[in-house]
């Protein structure tokens, strides 16, 4: 028997208990002073019918499924803060023709490497 169904018939038997016992002194309250106790003991029956319901509640609920964990899912081992992400990096180099001889060269030089010339 699980926990919920248990509790359902223990709140049952309670608060038909709560019920009976307080019905029986509002009984006898009504009966001895006419009906001066009665919004004494009104409270405690309420009390007693809403035990009776909440057991009821807790007998008709359907049962919690606990979620299903994936497979190889090891809660001892945190998941990573950041996923690891592969990024490639492409460079383009540029070069400079020299306008006399036509050898490639590096922008950033001020003459050809190959005949001197000014770029």
């Amino acid at each position: 028997m699980n926990n919920e169904r248990a509790q359902g018939i223990a709140l049952i038997a309670f608060g038909g208990f709560w019920t009976l016992i307080t019905l029986a002194g509002l009984t006898g309250c009504l009966e001895s002073t006419g009906g001066g106790c009665a919004l004494f003991v009104a409270p405690f029956v309420l009390i007693g019918v809403l035990l009776l319901g909440l057991g009821a509640f807790h007998l008709l609920r359907p049962p919690v499924q606990s979620p299903q964990l994936p497979a190889g899912f090891n809660p001892a081992v945190p998941p990573p803060l950041i996923t690891p992400v592969v990024v490639r990096e492409t460079t383009e180099v540029v070069r400079v023709r020299c306008r006399y001889c036509g050898a490639l060269a590096d922008p950033t030089t001020s003459a050809c490497p190959s005949c001197g010339a000014p770029l």
